[in-house]
């Protein structure tokens, strides 16, 4: 193994440790809002009559526009924006959790969020990791010279959205078809 390859392994590593750790900073960053929200501020009085059934196109279409914010704006920002956006989400969950708890109404975490809520949140922590790399990946360029890392950058890009997309798409279709509000 020459040194370009060597040094082509190691940017490799680095760039999927790196994915790693953003993923787990997202999830941080989210409990941190689901918590903030469920201490801070104005109690949810009531959660408004004009809910309704969606179905799974408007669901997948909805958090894929979310997505492609967090990718897009969080590319520029390094990851800034995604992080933002998770921790509101987060904190509307709070506040939404503390809703159901005081109308003693818990149950419908277990009917309506749970079914879908993994998926979807493991969704866009990928895509909030996958917002980092552009920064991260340029910088590296920079200082290496090395343009091979642009095929490492599509390869992690490639198979974080083919998960990513897999991920909203199964929570799309669970939110639609098995999630209930009553």
């Amino acid at each position: 193994m020459n040194s370009n390859e060597k040094s082509l392994e190691l940017v490799d590593r680095f760039l999927q440790s790196w994915t790693k750790r953003i993923f787990y900073l997202s999830g941080m960053v989210f409990l941190s809002g689901i918590f903030s929200g469920s201490v801070l501020g104005v109690p949810i009085s009531s959660l408004g009559t004009h809910l309704r059934k969606s179905n799974f196109w408007e669901l997948f279409i909805h958090n894929i526009k979310i997505c492609f914010f967090i990718l897009v704006v969080g590319g520029i920002t390094g990851s800034i924006y995604a992080h933002i956006v998770l921790f509101i989400n987060g904190f509307l969950i709070g506040k939404l959790l503390i809703f159901l708890y005081s109308a003693e109404k818990l149950q419908q975490v277990i009917t309506g969020l749970l079914p879908h809520f993994f998926f979807e949140i493991f969704g866009l922590m990928i895509f909030s990791a996958l917002s980092s790399l552009p920064l991260i990946v340029g910088y590296q360029i920079l200082k290496t010279g090395n343009t091979q890392l642009f095929i490492k950058f599509f390869q992690i890009l490639f198979y974080g959205l083919l998960l990513g997309f897999a991920l909203i798409a199964v929570a799309a279709l669970i939110e639609a078809k098995i999630s209930k509000v009553s």
